[in-house]
């Protein structure tokens, strides 16, 4: 019973994973939008939107904190194959997992500095300093999310026991 609560516990992690790609993805998606706009208004108008710049940046970091999670599920991340190559049976195990379990230690302080971070810039009401003057709480949310969405993703390992450990 247990067993099975923590597999469904782990399809869930794994689909909110998901979730946080495609919006990743979609926020290419708008890169490619926000750039072209501001092509042909320079081309055309003779003119900027300003805030292109801004609003790509943004967009970044949805897709590297969103992005982070279904591609550690996925196996997509950069890693130095060369060492994991010499490693056989249960050593490798016990790497990967050593991994997984400082990589969770690592990210879950990490999102805990984020969430302050957000609460001292939601609580100041901090905007950026361009002529959108964003509330710097927006992008740090997304931060928050994906980090916590990372967070979430390494658990979803030990939750399989193991057994998908990248």
């Amino acid at each position: 019973m247990i067993h099975g609560l923590l597999e469904r516990l782990a399809r869930l992690i794994d689909r909110l994973s998901t979730l946080g790609g495609w919006i990743a993805a979609g926020a290419v998606a708008a890169i490619v939008v926000f750039v072209t706009v501001e092509i042909l208004a320079r081309t055309l108008l003779g003119k900027s939107t300003q805030i292109s710049d801004e609003l790509c940046g943004y967009l970044n970091v949805t897709i590297l904190f969103l992005g982070m999670a279904m591609s550690l599920r996925d196996g997509a991340n950069v890693r130095v194959e060369v060492f994991y190559e010499r490693l056989r049976g249960t050593a490798a195990l016990l790497v990967r997992w050593l991994i997984v379990l400082a990589s969770l230690a690592y990210t879950a302080i990490a999102t805990a500095i984020l969430i302050r971070y957000l609460a001292y810039s939601y609580n100041r009401g901090l905007v950026s300093t361009t002529i959108a003057q964003t509330p710097l709480w927006i992008p740090q949310t997304i931060m928050v999310a994906g980090s916590v969405l990372l967070v979430l993703q390494l658990a979803a390992f030990l939750l399989r026991g193991g057994r998908t450990v990248p």
